[in-house]
């Protein structure tokens, strides 16, 4: 179980700032701690409460004071089938399911021990290869596997059977799914590599709505885009790794914005995204590439610029983060490029922010 050390409550200082200050602080989980590699690929929180840390060199598990590493050994077939962790997800079964260069594994909480070959487990779910991308619950408690180019793949961990969608049985725009997310109705929202979004209904029968803002914008037909859900059940669209910004939609009022460095209301620093989430003040956390964290409040319409200080021991441990996840007790978790870890709760005390003011 995890257990979050007391956060050591320290006095904030006043700086004059672009705009203005509102200090905070982070905590740092690294290496001088037990992490196997201060770069930080992937982070999740399993059902029994503990974080889990995808490197370039092993898996790691984080009750809140020490780790467990799992790394690859050669000969041995229940450990992981590589070091390198592109992603790990809570999946059915209370199963981890964890992604490397060599492909998936799936981890037995009760047994410490992974499944490197999935084939025969994967044809009992009547999934039909490794070829997923990503693993998405839902408010029904089933889970979507995204498959590339072959559209989505629905499956129940109760009947322990699987719903295929696709183009072809006129159920999908396309088979070119490339992310998926639930809002906070239970709703299904999924993005296609055309720059189409829709919205389905919480059990997956019927698409609700479309829209194609994204495909006018872009002009693009083959594109990797990843989305995330606000608490506002707004859609945050992004390309991972790529210089071209966030699209921002709003389905009540069918606005589509882009957030850009040198173009849109909302400037970002920084137009390469490798995540995005939000807090407990519904503030979505853009993790950049060389940009730190940009934090937009919507309400306000201002975007501020959460940076890494030398000058500050508790600030930013690096600008350069690759995975972004908040879990669900409301703490914020950061892994940066070469770092480690950084976590932040409302609760602790605050770092500095570069701040914007922008008119909707």
């Amino acid at each position: 179980m995890f257990r979050l050390p007391v956060l050591i409550v320290l006095m904030a200082v006043s700086q004059v700032l672009t705009a203005q200050s509102y200090p905070r602080q982070f905590e740092t989980v690294d290496s001088k701690m037990g992490l196997s590699s201060n770069q930080i690929n992937c982070i999740t929180k399993d059902n029994a409460g503990f974080m889990w840390f995808g490197t370039m060199a092993g898996l790691n598990r984080f009750d809140g004071y020490s780790f467990r590493v799992f790394r690859h050994k050669p000969g041995d077939t229940t450990t992981l089938s590589d070091d390198y962790i592109n992603q790990v997800v809570q999946g059915p079964h209370h199963l981890l399911w964890v992604q490397t260069p060599n492909g998936w594994n799936i981890y037995d909480p009760g047994t410490e021990r992974f499944t490197v070959h999935l084939q025969n487990r994967l044809a009992a779910m009547e999934l039909p290869n490794e070829e997923f991308t990503a693993i998405v619950p839902d408010s029904a408690g089933c889970y979507w596997f995204v498959v590339t180019g072959k559209g989505v793949y629905r499956y129940n961990p109760a009947t322990r059977k699987s719903t295929h969608y696709s183009k072809n049985r006129g159920t999908l725009y396309s088979d070119n799914v490339t992310g998926m997310a639930t809002d906070h109705q239970g709703n299904i929202w999924m993005v296609y590599a055309e720059g189409v979004l829709e919205q389905w209904d919480r059990n997956g029968r019927k698409a609700l709505r479309r829209n194609t803002g994204v495909a006018t914008v872009t002009g693009e037909s083959s594109v990797d885009y990843k989305i995330f859900v606000d608490p506002d059940n707004d859609i945050w669209l992004y390309r991972a790794g790529q210089v071209k910004g966030a699209f921002y939609y709003q389905p009540a009022s069918g606005k589509m914005q882009l957030l850009q460095k040198n173009a849109g209301q909302l400037r970002l620093n920084n137009d390469i995204i490798n995540g995005i989430a939000a807090d407990n003040n519904k503030r979505i956390w853009i993790a950049t590439d060389h940009g730190g964290i940009n934090l937009v409040d919507k309400q306000n319409g201002e975007v501020s610029y959460v940076l890494h200080n030398e000058r500050e021991e508790k600030s930013l441990g690096q600008n350069s983060i690759n995975a972004i996840f908040k879990d669900d007790a409301g703490i914020i978790w950061l892994g940066t490029f070469k770092k480690g870890v950084n976590y932040f709760h409302e609760s602790s005390p605050h770092f500095p922010l570069y701040q914007q003011i922008c008119n909707w």
